[in-house]
């Protein structure tokens, strides 16, 4: 009887990084997709590299608990018995402080198999909030709603995944490689081949952008939802959108391609998509880090997001972290500033004109 690899999937980042690593595995693989994205469902539906999928809808967070743990427990019975249907040779997935992938671990756990948790981004170089503590999951949950064992908030903090795999080991805190293995692992050495291979299978052949982009030096900016998640303001995140678009488009020979963050409100671009020289990408199912295969860019921007590090692996495009535009110390999310260097291989700036030396 084969034994499978299940991969846990809910963006384009995860099914890219699970593509690339299914590469290096000769087991079987099978997949639960928890996507907010319904082309994600749809690309693994027509994959055959897994052997079988689940896909199950997220729970949307509500007032009435009570509808929402019956939910919860609906999604992780319908995990258990896609599990249990077979032999389980490890299980990977890319947050420990989620309820499907804890209860993917406590399945995985229960039939002897070995549970890796995957880098996705700066959360897991964070040390965490509840310090070297475990909370035992409610007992009313964990009986009567069948919820996991064990609730964490930090990513990297549940006790029984046995593995990380991290492109920077050596940053990640102590408090989450107890009783761990810890294994480097990186794709940064991507060949044109393995390039191409992704970008077919994510189906961009068709992609247009403006007559606009020709001959111009093009910026691709990344957002990330700073107000959405609460580690900024709406009012300082806007006044730092102001600051980085305003000195941009003072350039006419500057093109700025906006990739959104999935959880981002895009209305806060509105203000800047007017101008003719500033396009918003919405093709959603298009990984940030496969851009640089459909458009040639010059120079990326962000606050911080792992995509810069392929980016400039994988192409050799310089990206700048804009951190110190949006952040000051008494914001929520400057704990991350002495990280984003190392770990995206990307440089910090601290002011708005430093961008005219990269331009």
């Amino acid at each position: 009887m084969s034994e499978y690899t299940v991969y846990s999937i809910s963006t384009v980042f995860h099914l890219m990084m699970s593509k690339l690593y299914m590469k290096k595995s000769n087991s079987p693989s099978i997949v639960i997709c928890q996507a907010i994205n319904p082309i994600i469902s749809e690309i693994i539906r027509e994959d055959n590299d897994f052997s079988d999928y689940l896909v199950i809808k997220r729970v949307k967070r509500s007032k009435n608990k009570l509808i929402s743990a019956l939910k919860n427990r609906s999604n992780i019975q319908k995990v258990k018995k896609f599990i249990n249907q077979r032999t389980i040779e490890r299980a990977i997935i890319f947050k420990d402080n989620d309820l499907i992938n804890q209860s993917i671990t406590d399945i995985a756990v229960k039939k002897g198999a070995k549970v890796t948790l995957m880098e996705e981004g700066l959360g897991l170089y964070k040390k965490p909030q509840e310090g070297l503590v475990y909370h035992r999951q409610n007992w009313i949950k964990k009986n009567l709603f069948s919820y996991p064992m064990y609730r964490n908030k930090s990513q990297g903090m549940y006790p029984i995944v046995n593995e990380i795999v991290a492109n920077n080991p050596q940053l990640l805190p102590s408090e989450k490689i107890i009783n761990k293995k810890v294994v480097e692992e990186k794709f940064d050495q991507l060949s044109r081949v393995e390039i191409g291979e992704l970008y077919n299978y994510f189906n961009i052949n068709d992609i247009q952008f403006s007559p606009l982009v020709e001959k111009r030096k093009v910026v691709l900016y990344i957002g990330q939802p700073f107000s959405e998640f609460r580690s900024l303001s709406l009012q300082y995140e806007q006044k730092g959108l102001a600051a980085v678009f305003s000195h941009l488009l003072k350039d006419k020979d500057i093109y700025v391609l906006v990739k959104p963050h999935p959880s981002e409100d895009i209305r806060k671009y509105e203000p800047y998509i007017k101008d003719d020289l500033v396009e918003l990408f919405t093709e959603y199912h298009v990984p940030a880090e496969l851009i640089p295969a459909i458009l040639d860019i010059d120079l990326v921007l962000t606050g911080y997001s792992s995509a810069c590090y392929y980016i400039n692996k994988w192409y050799n495009i310089r990206s700048l972290s804009l951190y110190n535009i949006f952040f000051t110390e008494h914001s929520n999310g400057w704990i991350f500033k002495e990280k984003i260097e190392p770990i995206y291989n990307m440089k910090l700036i601290n002011n708005i004109t430093e961008l005219d030396a990269y331009l």
